[in-house]
């Protein structure tokens, strides 16, 4: 900055003053001080970034381990109701009941299974009962007419068409 110095009471100007100085140190200073605030913005925003995911994962760590520990039950076969959930978060909540759906339905379809391979063995059996009385039949029909009787007639009635047209 110029500025004229004056002297006296006519002010009368007797050379110019000159002032300045170095902003660099200033600029330098400002600099680092920007520095600093932008790594502690940042180690902040990492540390609560960090916080958040932490809780998150520590609210949904526990449901999911419980969610994956009941399909693994229904995988293996045991369709037994599951302990009751403590979830909070909704969609948790709307999986576990999902898995609840899904282990009734695997549940039915088990015993419905079973029933139907009860319902065939009894058929198998019914059908070898019947096979056995037919051949005893006609083993002693046959053995009857090559004595020259053949009067031999198999009385039996046979639900099974086909055998009972054999008959």
């Amino acid at each position: 900055t110029l500025a004229t110095a004056t002297f006296g009471s006519d002010a009368t100007a007797v050379g110019v003053l000159q002032i300045g100085w170095d902003t660099s140190a200033i600029r330098a200073h400002l600099l680092r001080a920007g520095a600093i605030l932008l790594g502690i913005g940042t180690a902040g925003s990492i540390a609560f970034g960090l916080g958040v995911y932490l809780f998150a994962t520590a609210a949904l760590r526990g449901p999911l381990r419980n969610l994956l520990r009941e399909i693994e039950r229904l995988e293996s076969g045991d369709y037994s109701p599951p302990l009751q959930s403590n979830a909070q978060v909704t969609e948790m909540k709307a999986i576990g009941a999902g898995i609840e759906g899904l282990r009734l339905r695997l549940d039915e379809a088990d015993t419905l299974r079973q029933q139907n391979q009860e319902a065939r063995d009894q058929a198998e059996a019914h059908r070898t009962s019947m096979l056995t009385t037919l051949d005893t039949t006609v083993g002693r029909i046959v053995a009857a007419a090559q004595n020259g009787d053949f009067s031999g007639r198999v009385a039996e009635r046979f639900d099974d068409d086909s055998l009972q047209s054999l008959a």
